[in-house]
C-alpha cells in the first residue's frame, strides 16, 4: 500500500495519533502507510501551508458560504494520575459558515449547542455526583457562539469573545495522509481564554483533531462541499464547577462526528433534546449564526 505523506514537525506526534486512531475506529492505517514514500496520486493539491488550510477548510465547512452541520458523540472523562473516571456524554450539534478573506484566510463563524447526558440511561443532566470527591457537581446545557474565527495559513487567529472571556487560539494543520481514497487531516489546536475578573484563571485547552475526506471528491476543486468524519480529543484544566478543590488532574474529552447536509440529518438522540432547549436556534440557523456580527 503506498501512501503520500505530507512533512510535519512533529511526526512523534503524528505517530502516537495514528496509532490511536487505528485502535479505535478501525480505519485501518498503519504506521508504515503513515511515513512510507510515495504518491497516492500527484495531483493531490496539499503542497503548502495554504493548501493543506484550504483542504481542511473544506472538510470542516463548505466555500459557498452555506450551513453546514456536525454532530459529536463525546465522552467526558475525569484523569487523577492514571486513573480514568467516565463522566457523562456530551451531545454535540455544530453549525458553521465559511467565507474566505484571502487566498490563505478565512472567517469561520460557528454556533455550538452541547447537552449533557447520562453515560448509562442517556437523560440529560442536572447534576452529578463527583466519582473522585463525592462533591455535587452542577450540570447544564451549553450553547456557545455565534462568534467568527479569523484562520490563516500561518496558524494565527484572532481574539474573539466567549464565555465571558477572550478567546486566544493558535492551530496547525498537518500531517496531510492519504490511503487509497481516504484523506487525514491532522489539527492540533490550543485554546486560551482569559477572563475580565483576575481572580478568575485562565482557562487552557488543548485539542487534536483528525478529519476524514475522500480523495475523489477534494480533488475536484470545483465542489463547494465535500463529505467529512471526524475523531477528537481534548485535555482541559479542572474548572471550580468539576468539584475538584486540591485533586491533581485534568478534564479528557473524546469524540467522534460528522459533517451531515441538514439539520433533518441530525443524530435523532441529538434533535430531541434540541428541540425542547434550544427550539428558538433550530427555527432558522443561519439568521442565529449572523448574529455573530451583532
Amino acid at each position: 500500500m503506498l501512501a503520500w505523506t505530507v512533512p510535519f514537525r512533529d511526526q512523534e506526534l503524528a505517530r502516537h495519533m495514528f496509532r490511536s486512531i487505528s485502535r479505535r475506529s478501525g480505519l485501518g492505517l498503519s504506521l508504515g502507510a503513515l511515513v512510507m514514500p510515495g504518491s497516492a496520486r500527484a495531483a493531490a493539491p496539499f503542497e503548502t501551508p495554504a493548501e493543506i488550510l484550504r483542504a481542511f477548510i473544506r472538510l470542516r465547512g463548505a466555500l459557498d458560504e452555506r450551513v453546514v452541520y456536525w454532530w459529536l458523540d463525546d465522552v467526558r472523562s475525569a484523569i487523577v494520575g492514571t486513573k480514568v473516571y467516565p463522566l457523562f456524554r456530551a451531545r454535540v450539534g455544530t453549525f458553521l459558515k465559511v467565507r474566505q478573506l484571502e487566498p490563505d484566510a478565512y472567517a469561520v463563524t460557528f454556533l455550538e449547542t452541547s447537552y449533557y447526558v447520562d453515560l448509562k440511561t442517556d437523560q440529560l443532566l442536572t447534576g452529578l455526583k463527583n466519582p473522585v470527591t463525592g462533591a455535587e457537581m452542577e450540570i447544564s446545557s451549553v450553547v456557545l457562539g455565534p462568534s467568527t474565527s479569523i484562520m490563516r495559513a500561518s496558524g494565527e487567529e484572532a481574539p474573539r469573545r466567549a464565555r465571558g472571556g477572550t478567546v486566544t487560539s493558535r492551530s496547525t494543520h498537518g500531517p496531510v495522509t492519504v490511503v487509497g481514497d481516504d484523506v487525514l487531516i491532522t489539527e492540533d489546536r490550543f485554546s486560551r481564554i482569559d477572563f475580565p475578573d483576575p481572580a478568575t484563571p485562565p482557562y487552557n485547552t488543548s485539542e487534536l483533531n483528525v478529519y476524514r475526506g475522500l480523495l475523489t471528491e477534494l480533488e475536484d476543486p470545483t465542489a463547494p462541499y465535500v463529505r467529512a468524519w471526524v475523531s477528537y480529543q481534548s485535555v482541559s484544566a479542572f474548572q471550580p464547577r468539576h468539584k475538584m478543590d486540591g485533586v491533581d488532574g485534568h478534564i479528557s474529552a473524546r469524540a467522534v462526528g460528522a459533517k451531515v447536509p441538514s439539520l433533518e440529518a441530525m443524530p435523532a438522540a441529538w434533535r430531541v433534546i434540541a428541540d425542547r432547549q434550544n427550539p428558538d436556534i433550530l427555527v432558522d440557523i443561519a439568521r442565529a449564526l449572523a448574529k455573530a456580527g451583532d
